[in-house]
Order: structure tokens, then sequence, then C-alpha cells
């Protein structure tokens, strides 16, 4: 994860390597987004858009209920941040934000009905589907 790098761990550490997310929907070469998830209720699925271009609901996602990961977060809350501030809009699009502990939590929040939507990064959402029972609760609905 790239937040904590951005938010001041670079100047301690230096980066050898960094993996590849081609296999992975949401991820090109060195880059991945994030994706956004509500319950398999709550909007149509969408796919990866094939240039990386961010896919937000804003309409889907106003006045929910947003889990995060952690404030150091690219995947889970930086990114979708950075993104919503240029579509002219904020954090403040959610009624509440609440900080989970990780992703899988995010999505465990979601398919219990403490959350309603959250960012999850493709690889971790990859995972999920494969071993997390409490992602068939839930679906992607945008991308980062």
């Amino acid at each position: 994860c790239w937040g904590p790098m951005e938010l001041g761990l670079a100047s301690h550490v230096q980066v050898i390597g960094q993996p590849s997310y081609d296999a992975i929907e949401g991820g090109q070469g060195e880059l991945y987004s994030s994706a956004i998830v509500m319950p398999a209720d709550g909007g149509p699925f969408v796919a990866s858009p094939a240039d990386g271009s961010a896919s937000i609901p804003l309409d889907l996602i106003r006045g929910k209920r947003f889990a995060f990961n952690n404030p150091d977060s690219m995947s889970g809350l930086l990114g979708l941040t950075r993104d919503l501030e240029a579509m002219g809009e904020s954090l403040d699009i959610f009624a509440s934000q609440i900080e989970s502990g990780g992703h899988r939590s995010s999505i465990v929040a979601i398919a219990e009905g403490s959350a309603d939507v959250a960012a999850i990064d493709c690889e971790s959402w990859a995972l999920a589907k494969r071993f997390e029972p409490a992602a068939r609760e839930v679906k992607v609905v945008g991308w980062t």
C-alpha cells in the first residue's frame, strides 16, 4: 500500500520491488484500482474500466455509511478521497465513516449491515471472492 509511503514512510525506507497486478481485475502492471463494494442488492455490477479510469457511482454512495480499513490506506481511503475530489466531492458524501481495521473487516461490515460501502484493493477483493464467505453478500458497483 502506497499510502504510508506518501504519508512519510518513504523517507525511512527504500522500495526494492513492486508486484504486477496484470492478472487481477482492476490491475494494470504495477498500478491497481480499488473495487467499490456495496450490499449485493445495492446497484448494478460494474466491471473494471479497461483504461484504469475511476468509475464512482455518486448517486449510489451518497448518504451511505462508509467503512475504510485505516487512515493511511491508499486503496481503502486515500485513493477514493482523491477520486472524489477530482469529481468535486469529498468524503462528506457519506453519512458516516467507520474505521474497520482491514479490507476483510470492511467486507464483513457490509455483509452484516453495519456499513454500506467500502473501497477494497483489487488483489484483496480477488482473494476475498475466493476465501471470505461474506464476499458473496456484496458486489462491485464502481472502481477507483
